[in-house]
C-alpha cells in the first residue's frame, strides 16, 4: 500500500480539519450522492465524513458505517479567470517580507512584483463553506496604521531628593548644651534654631579674632576670620561676633525648610549628605559627612541628648525638603531601549488605588544589576501636597512611543510556529491563505507591531486560525501527494490493516526494466538490490535513491538471503 504511512501521518490533521473539509454525515442518502456527482467525477481521493481516516482512490462505501464516500477536493480554492486576477500586494523579489500596497522599488533598488490572489491560494489556501465559518466562530480584524506605543511597568519605591538634603556635622569636638528639636520627623523652617553647641576651639577662635581687631592688626584679624570660617562659622555669625562679642555656645540654625530626617545618626536612603553651603545661619556649614548607610532612617528617635559630647565629624542633624522626591524603578534590560531621560511617567501607589501622580525620567544608571538583571532608573515627582513619603512602594508606568506610523494587528491573530510567525489572510468568498509575517514589539491594547509581510487595510483572522492552519497544512500535504508523479495507487487504509506483517505481493516483474525506471520488484527478484526501510510496506528496486512512497533513503537488500530465510 503505497501511501499508507503518509496517510497515517496525516490522519490526526484530518481529524482536526474534518469539520472544515467535510459537510457530510452518516445519514447521507441518495440525494446527496446525486448532488455531489460532479465533484466525484473530478476528485481523486474519497473519504468518509464520520471516519476521516478512511481514504481510498475511488468511490465506494465506508467499511465501518456503510455511508457513501465523498470526494476530497485537492484544490485550494476556486480558480479566478485570467482577466479578473486580483493583486493582493506588491513584494520585493529578493525579500518576501518587504510588502507594499502599491508598485515601487525595494530598498535594493529592484522593482516590486505583484502577488495575485490565486497565487496565494494555490497550495496552502483554504476554502470554507459560510455555514462552517459561522459554526466555528471565525472573527476578523484589519491591519491598521497608527502610533506604536508601549507602556513599561516597573516596581518602584520613593526616596529623598538628594538635591534637597543636607547633613549638619561638627568640625571640632564639643558638647550639646541645648536642643531645640526633640525628635526626628519635626518640621523646621530656614533659620529655626536646632541646638546650642559649645566647643573650646570655637571659643578661643572668637577671642583671637576680637583681640586682633582691638590691636588693629589687620593681617592677624583676617587670619582669625578665615579660621572661624574653616570651623564652619557663617559670615553672618562672624559679623554678630564683631558687634556683640564672643559667645560661649553658638546657636546652630536650619539651613532650609524641611523635616528632620535624623539626629545624631547617619543620613537616610543611602544618600551622600551635602555639606553646608555658604550663607547658612549659625554654624549650618559646620562640616559634612558623606553617609552611605543602607536603608532609610526610621525616624523613631534621636541619638543625641542635651549634654552629649560629640566628636569632630559627627553628623548631628540631617534635614530633607520633601517638596520633590526621587523615585527609583527597576527596568529589565530588554525594555531599556524604550526608555530615555525626560520621558513622562506616572506613579501609582498601593495605598492610593486609582490615583496617579505625574513625573518624568531624570536619570538612567549606566550599569546593570548582576543578580536581578535589571537597570535602575531615577524619576522625579512633585510632592507639594506631601502624599509621597520616602519608603513607599508603588508602580511606575512609562509611556514610550516607538513609531509614529506603524502597522498594528491583534496579537491573538499570530500563530507561532518555531521561528515562523504566521497570520491568515481573509479573502473573498470564504477563502483563507496563510501569510508569514515579521513582528516588531508588543504594543498597548493587545496589539503587536508588524514590520514585514502585511499592508494596511488587509483583513486577517483573529479566532479559529488554528483550525485553518491545520486544514492548510493538510491541503499542502495532499497537494504534494498529487504532485508526485509516481504510479503507485492509493489503497484503503483499513484494508491495509488486515495484514500489516505480510510482505506485499508484486504482480509485475521488472527483471527486464530499463535503467532509470522506478519499478516495484519482488523481494526475491535478482535485480532487487535495494529496498525501503519501512518494514510494513517494503518497496524493492534495482537502483539506489529515495523511496517514491515515503521519501526515505533506500537500504541495501540481498534477494538470495531473503529467499533462503523465507524458504526455511
Amino acid at each position: 500500500m503505497k501511501l499508507k504511512y503518509i496517510i497515517y501521518t496525516l490522519a490526526f490533521l484530518v481529524l482536526i480539519a474534518s469539520g472544515l473539509v467535510l459537510a457530510t454525515g452518516c445519514g447521507q442518502g441518495s440525494d446527496n450522492s446525486a448532488a455531489n456527482a460532479d465533484r466525484t467525477a473530478a476528485a481523486t481521493l474519497y473519504t468518509c465524513g464520520m471516519h476521516p481516516d478512511v481514504i481510498q482512490d475511488g468511490p465506494g462505501q465506508c467499511p465501518i458505517c456503510g455511508m457513501n464516500l465523498t470526494p476530497m477536493d485537492s484544490g485550494a480554492g476556486s480558480s479566478v479567470p485570467e482577466g479578473e486576477r486580483r493583486i493582493l500586494y506588491w513584494v520585493a523579489p529578493m525579500d518576501p517580507t518587504y510588502v507594499r500596497d502599491e508598485p515601487g522599488q525595494s530598498p535594493m533598488g529592484m522593482d516590486l512584483v505583484p502577488v495575485y490572489e490565486d497565487e496565494v491560494m494555490s497550495g496552502t489556501g483554504v476554502t470554507i463553506d459560510p455555514a462552517i465559518i459561522q459554526s466555528i466562530g471565525v472573527r476578523y480584524a484589519n491591519v491598521v496604521t497608527g502610533p506604536v506605543e508601549k507602556t513599561i511597568r516597573a516596581a518602584a519605591h520613593v526616596d529623598y531628593d538628594e538635591d534637597n538634603y543636607v547633613s549638619l556635622s561638627t568640625r571640632t569636638d564639643g558638647w550639646i548644651e541645648r536642643l531645640y528639636v526633640s525628635s526626628p520627623g519635626a518640621e523646621v523652617r530656614e533659620g529655626d534654631p536646632l541646638f546650642d553647641f559649645y566647643a573650646p576651639t570655637l571659643y578661643s577662635a572668637q577671642e583671637e579674632y576680637l583681640i586682633a581687631r582691638r590691636m588693629g592688626d589687620t593681617r592677624l584679624a583676617n587670619a582669625a576670620v578665615e579660621r572661624l570660617r574653616l570651623l564652619g562659622v557663617s559670615d553672618e555669625m562672624i559679623e554678630d561676633i564683631r558687634v556683640n562679642g564672643s559667645r560661649r555656645a553658638l546657636t546652630i540654625t536650619s539651613p532650609m525648610d524641611g523635616i528632620v530626617v535624623s539626629m545624631g545618626s547617619s543620613g537616610g536612603g543611602g544618600m551622600s549628605g551635602n555639606s553646608g553651603s555658604s550663607g547658612m545661619s549659625g554654624m549650618s556649614g559646620m562640616g559634612s559627612m558623606n553617609n552611605t548607610s543602607s536603608g532609610m532612617s526610621s525616624g523613631t528617635g534621636g541619638d543625641i541628648r542635651e549634654g552629649d559630647h560629640v566628636g569632630s565629624g559627627t553628623s548631628v542633624f540631617s534635614i530633607a525638603n520633601l517638596s520633590t522626591v526621587w523615585v527609583y524603578a527597576h527596568v529589565y534590560e530588554d525594555e531599556l531601549q524604550f526608555v530615555s531621560e525626560g520621558m513622562p511617567a506616572t506613579l501609582e501607589l498601593d495605598y492610593l488605588p486609582g490615583q496617579t501622580i505625574e513625573g518624568f525620567v531624570d536619570f538612567i544608571y549606566p550599569f546593570l544589576d548582576r543578580e536581578t538583571r535589571d537597570i535602575k532608573i531615577r524619576l522625579v515627582f512633585d510632592n507639594a501636597d506631601g502624599q509621597l513619603m520616602p519608603g513607599m512602594f508603588g508602580t511606575v508606568h512609562i509611556e514610550s512611543r516607538i513609531e509614529e506610523n506603524g502597522l498594528l494587528i491583534p496579537s491573538e491573530a499570530v500563530i507561532y510556529s518555531g521561528d515562523s510567525r504566521v497570520v491568515f489572510l481573509a479573502l473573498p468568498a470564504g477563502r483563507f491563505a496563510p501569510q508569514e509575517v515579521t513582528l516588531g514589539v508588543s504594543a498597548n491594547d493587545g496589539m503587536v507591531q508588524v514590520t514585514g509581510g502585511l499592508v494596511s487595510g488587509q483583513s486577517i483572522v483573529t479566532s479559529a486560525q488554528f483550525l485553518l492552519d491545520s486544514e492548510s497544512r493538510f491541503r499542502e500535504a495532499i497537494n504534494k501527494m498529487f504532485a508526485d508523479e509516481t504510479e503507485a495507487p492509493v489503497h484503503d487504509v483499513l484494508a491495509a490493516d488486515a495484514d500489516e506483517t505480510e510482505t506485499p505481493v508484486h504482480d509485475h516483474p521488472s527483471a527486464d526494466a530499463d535503467d532509470g525506471d522506478w519499478v516495484d520488484l519482488a523481494p526475491d527478484d535478482p535485480n532487487a538490490n535495494f529496498r525501503c526501510p519501512m518494514p510494513g510496506d517494503r518497496y524493492y528496486t534495482s537502483e539506489d535513491g529515495e523511496c517514491p512512497v515515503c521519501g526515505m533513503f533506500l537500504e541495501e537488500h540481498d534477494p538470495e538471503a531473503w529467499a533462503e530465510e523465507h524458504d526455511h
